[in-house]
């Protein structure tokens, strides 16, 4: 059974007529809290051979993480998985071919973390520090060797509150 589901808002009609025209069986139209959870509850009662078509990536997943997770799980329930914006049908694929683009996928999303935050794939928290261990070490020492607030401000571009902040740690 092909079972349609999407979010509410724009395209609302357009998406109506896509998923008429591939035939779903059933069409759920989903607006409001509680997306995801009612997105998960359909994916648990599927059955081998039931198709969920989703109008784009976003309607099953807000991570490539969750995309990639709903693939799998559909995968080992026998299900499959259609995007219709991104034509991409696990049905008209071999699994080998699913897991190397789900594989590529997770990569790219991995190397994209880790360009982004320039935190090692670790969520950002905060406000970045002005000063690396590097520089912090550096100013310490030459505060020590008699280098006034001033000058190590000046030489390190940041205020003189954050040399002493830094120096008081």
């Amino acid at each position: 059974m092909k079972i349609a589901f999407c979010r509410g808002g724009s395209k609302v009609d357009e998406k109506f007529a896509s998923f008429q025209s591939l035939a779903c069986h059933r069409i759920i139209l989903h607006d409001g809290p509680g997306f995801k959870e009612a997105f998960n509850d359909l994916v648990k009662g599927l059955s081998s051979g039931d198709q969920i078509v989703v109008y784009r990536f976003s309607d099953a997943a807000h991570t490539v993480s969750d995309l990639i997770d709903t693939i799998i799980g559909l995968h080992e329930r026998g299900a499959h998985f259609f995007s219709v914006q991104e034509k991409f049908d696990t049905s008209s694929l071999g699994w080998p071919t699913i897991r190397k683009i789900l594989g590529s996928l997770s990569e790219f999303h991995r190397t994209m973390t880790k360009a982004d935050n320039g935190n090692g794939g670790r969520p950002s928290v905060g406000r970045p520090r002005s000063l690396s261990t590097k520089a912090v070490t550096e100013a310490r020492r030459l505060f020590k060797s008699g280098v006034s607030l001033n000058d190590l401000s000046s030489q390190f571009k940041v205020s003189r509150a954050t040399i002493y902040r830094y120096l008081q740690k």
